[in-house]
């Protein structure tokens, strides 16, 4: 079974990343789902953002939180593109694609877990997206908020490379919190690991990977799901 294709960042080999214009390439490509990153801004709003200050991916500087929506809709996150919303996201998307949302707390802020899930879930109430939308982060404490908050919506943990026992830790560290897939760094997956997630029913994606011998070597491993830069490469390799 081919695994599945993820855009990373939307598609941020194809357009700046964690924009509008990146979710309209991961669309066309037929991905099957892409990953975006969220945080709050000032007044609370979910927006799309990688790292905790603007300064490397805009013409802006500060943290998100400090930044009020206003300035970040008039922000250039890459060629001329805002800082969008997660509800611009889902209005978009419209359920034609999975949204896996990667949720990252600014706890210099003093912002809560609890805070931003509270946040995320309610757009997702707005646009009644639960069946086409998850969670995931590095933090296994947003995943049990986000299984608490809302059963209706999937949840993974995301992790870098792991050994066997590593894999033990972190299947098992998912079930405790009611989560249903782990996303681990592409390097290490191995068809054993695969085998490991398999057994506990447990989805499993691999990150980030955009090259065909990393194509091949995670398609032979059996992962669920590849997470990509080049959603249009992989859907056209997969495809070939």
């Amino acid at each position: 079974m081919k695994p599945l294709v993820i855009g990373h960042a939307a598609a941020a080999g194809e357009a700046p990343a964690n924009t509008l214009a990146g979710v309209h390439q991961a669309i066309g490509a037929r991905a099957d789902a892409m990953e975006i990153d969220i945080q709050l801004c000032a007044d609370g709003i979910p927006v799309l953002m990688h790292d905790l200050t603007v300064d490397r991916t805009t013409n802006l500087s500060g943290a998100v939180r400090d930044l009020p929506l206003a300035a970040l809709q008039t922000a250039d996150a890459g060629d001329g593109q805002p800082v969008p919303t997660l509800d611009s996201v889902l209005d978009l998307v419209a359920g034609r694609l999975t949204v896996l949302c990667e949720l990252k707390v600014d706890h210099r802020s003093g912002e809560t877990e609890t805070a931003l899930v509270h946040a995320v879930m309610e757009v997702f109430e707005r646009r009644n997206a639960h069946a086409w939308v998850a969670v995931h982060s590095f933090d296994p404490e947003i995943v049990r908020a986000a299984r608490l908050a809302d059963p209706r919506v999937s949840a993974a943990i995301i992790s870098p490379p792991v050994d066997a026992g590593g894999m033990e830790r972190l299947l098992e560290g998912l079930l405790r919190r009611h989560g249903q897939a782990v996303s681990v760094e592409h390097h290490c997956l191995t068809p054993g690991l695969v085998m490991r997630a398999r057994r506990r029913q447990v989805r499993l994606w691999a990150w980030t990977a955009d090259e065909e011998e990393d194509w091949a070597r995670l398609c032979d491993a059996g992962v669920d799901g590849i997470i990509t830069n080049v959603p249009h490469a992989l859907r056209a390799y997969l495809n070939g």
